[in-house]
């Protein structure tokens, strides 16, 4: 007689091993759907940034922190999600949460600078917009930035001196030079105005910005059809500005073309419905007809 046949070890082998490897498998299961799933949240939610869907982004970035809340990607574009849907102390919290994990991060500390600035946090500000500089001292923006916090303040010093370091450091960002136009113009100093936006738009090409500027220039030196020009050229870049479309309105009617600045007032208004000046103006010339 076989004394093994009735020894059930050997049969149950197989099926113990079949349920080991199982067990194993269960074991690790949560671990391998976590990780799935907090994948599964991050894209779905940067899916959902990139349309436009802020609202509907955030809980999904909530989902993947609860996986991964020292993820820096994911603080960073929550807090600009509770930036664009109006709750700034929330997105002051992310970002500050964010820089914990990356303090040195340049889109960090400059979108956090900008929030900052938004709320009258000066100095917080100008800590920030150093801190994005430093990380990439060759962008100028972060010295623009600065440079316009001491305009506001008065210290126009200051800020010519950030101007002028924006524009060594990054020649072709426009912004430094329109800034400095700008703060030129208001102190009367047209003549230099004038040269200092030249400057930039050899160096930086056209912006819309410095041509608007430049057109504010001109206006005050007297120069209308530089004005107009200019203005032109810069609603060629940017159609709906509901400011400039109105400036150009008003010295076309300076000029005597009534019917070119009743266009340009029906254009601002459709671009801003709420722009007070251009509906004035246009109930105004609509009544003299």
């Amino acid at each position: 007689m076989n004394h093994h046949t009735n020894n059930p070890v050997p049969m149950l082998m197989p099926f113990l091993v079949v349920s080991v490897v199982l067990l194993i498998a269960l074991r690790d299961r949560p671990l391998a759907q976590t990780r799935y799933n907090g994948e599964g949240y991050f894209e779905s939610a940067m899916d959902k940034y990139m349309q436009g869907l802020y609202i509907e982004a955030i809980p999904l970035y909530k989902g993947f922190l609860k996986v991964a809340p020292n993820d820096f990607q994911g603080r960073y574009f929550l807090a600009r999600c509770f930036e664009r849907t109006g709750e700034p102390d929330s997105a002051r919290a992310e970002y500050e949460r964010a820089l914990r994990i990356q303090p040195e991060n340049f889109d960090a500390n400059y979108q956090y600078g900008l929030l900052l600035v938004s709320s009258g946090a000066n100095s917080e500000a100008v800590t920030r917009f150093q801190a994005a500089h430093t990380a990439i001292p060759e962008f100028g923006e972060p010295l623009v930035q600065i440079g316009n916090i001491y305009r506001r303040q008065g210290d126009s010093r200051q800020a010519m001196e950030l101007y002028r370091r924006a524009m060594r450091v990054q020649p072709e960002l426009p912004h430094s030079y329109a800034a400095a136009g700008a703060m030129l113009r208001v102190a009367g100093d047209l003549e230099e105005a004038r040269r200092i936006l030249n400057q930039g738009l050899r160096k930086a090409g056209d912006d819309a910005a410095l041509l608007v500027e430049f057109g504010h220039v001109c206006r005050l030196a007297g120069d209308r059809d530089g004005a107009i020009r200019r203005f032109r050229a810069a609603l060629a870049m940017r159609p709906h500005d509901a400011v400039t479309l109105t400036t150009l309105g008003e010295l076309l009617f300076e000029a005597g073309d009534r019917e070119g600045a009743l266009d340009q007032f029906k254009l601002a208004h459709a671009a801003d419905s709420s722009f007070a000046p251009a509906d004035a103006m246009m109930q105004r010339l609509e009544q003299r007809k």
